[in-house]
């Protein structure tokens, strides 16, 4: 009888939190249902990379198990991934070009096959490897572009494919964790790839989209456009920097600024129509003003999102991103987020939601689940994309976005 189900598993190492996702796939429905779940506070990351590897293996092996006790599964390496972030994450633009020597010039498989080998063969920057290979669109006889160029008659095939790097070290320490905790295998995927998986529609991919995920040590941005990415990035910023700032500017400790940033307590008294926040010294009470607070937040947040705009206005990619912008992380939820960010970029801004997955609410609208819940989805279509044919996946989804994602699974097969 043909199995009807595949267990999938997703882990964020991230540096405020770690989280493992379990989640089962539907071959018929292709619905992803998250049926285990953790999340622990972590320690031993900063800005997204690993400091020490045996605090975060002992809070990652109480994940793991939290995780297979709720969903009532035992995690399998068959189908599990990582997510990997950093400031040693690098990118190119690869490009490729094939004569089409049959004598029918109809383009095959196997010609699809060696024009995307080619967009790879460049070298990889010093002690990095290829962490992620998106491809973009085929020109066909130096005339027009199409998404899939199988069946097309031709004389050359041109490709062009955006190429994510990591240092190899920095993989293999998140790599060989997830192996210490007893799995053979395990994928890594850049986590700026993986949230946009999680909350881009079929018209995100086509039109233009900047995801930007902010967490804890790290700010991931990508654009999708057209089908294919078109940048990653990541800055070494993230919410702990901004409760640093509180530190600094307001002369008080961490943990009362991360209270501050992350309780709603600032929310709360001005609802009560209160303008200062109290803090009890062993001599007296300060008074710190409500203003100052959101004044500092604001100030790094906006200069946050200029280095992004500035990056993006020098690779000529604002005027692509027809479908606005979508926020992801923690940062997503900070009051009055989406009007600095829409300040900065003169565009709509939404907050990142999961697709088509299904599970606890708590989990699939937890924006600070979307990497994890992306690792999920590209687990999915590479099961896909090993086990079915074209003509039955299209039967079920849009036929663009299959052809999207049919060349990054080809690109994978292939490396």
């Amino acid at each position: 009888m043909r199995k009807r189900t595949q267990v999938i598993t997703g882990i964020d190492i991230g540096t405020s939190n770690i989280r493992v996702l379990i989640g089962e796939y539907d071959y018929n429905t292709e619905n992803i249902k998250i049926i285990g779940y953790s999340e622990k506070k972590s320690e031993g990351v900063i800005k997204g990379e690993i400091s020490d590897l045996l605090k975060v293996s002992v809070i990652l092996e109480e994940a793991v198990k939290e995780a297979e006790h709720v969903s009532n599964k035992v995690i399998s390496s068959e189908h599990l991934y990582t997510a990997v972030t950093g400031s040693h994450i690098r990118t190119s633009e690869g490009n490729g070009t094939i004569l089409i020597n049959s004598e029918n010039k109809v383009v095959t498989q196997q010609h699809i096959s060696e024009v995307l080998k080619s967009t790879r063969s460049q070298f990889a920057p010093p002690d990095c490897i290829m962490l992620d290979t998106i491809d973009g669109s085929f020109i066909i006889d130096n005339t027009y572009h199409v998404l899939d160029p199988a069946g097309h008659s031709a004389s050359k095939l041109e490709a062009h494919t955006h190429i994510i790097y990591a240092n190899k070290n920095r993989v293999e320490s998140y790599v060989n964790l997830i192996k210490d905790q007893g799995f053979e295998t395990v994928i890594p995927v850049f986590s700026g790839t993986a949230t946009a998986l999680s909350v881009l529609t079929s018209d995100d991919f086509d039109h233009g989209t900047l995801v930007i995920n902010m967490g804890g040590g790290t700010t991931e941005y990508t654009v999708f456009n057209n089908y294919t990415a078109t940048v990653s990035s990541v800055l070494s910023v993230g919410i702990n920097h901004i409760i640093n700032d509180l530190c600094l500017g307001l002369e008080i400790d961490f943990p009362f600024a991360r209270e501050i940033f992350s309780s709603g307590i600032v929310q709360d008294k001005k609802k009560n129509g209160e303008e200062y926040i109290e803090k009890k010294g062993t001599l007296k009470t300060r008074k710190i003003p409500i203003v100052s607070i959101e004044k500092i937040i604001e100030l790094r947040l906006k200069e946050t999102f200029e280095i992004i705009y500035e990056k993006l206005e020098n690779n000529y990619q604002i005027n692509t991103l027809n479908n606005g912008i979508i926020l992801c992380g923690g940062i997503s939820s900070v009051p009055g987020i989406h009007n600095i960010v829409s300040d900065v970029f003169d565009m709509p801004v939404i907050t990142g939601t999961a697709q088509n997955f299904s599970g606890p609410e708590n989990i699939v609208n937890n924006s600070g689940f979307l990497t994890a819940v992306g690792l999920l989805r590209y687990g999915a279509h590479e099961i896909e994309n090993s086990r079915q044919t074209t003509k039955s996946v299209i039967r079920n989804i849009d036929h663009k976005l299959w052809s999207f994602w049919k060349k990054i699974w080809r690109a994978l097969i292939n490396e």
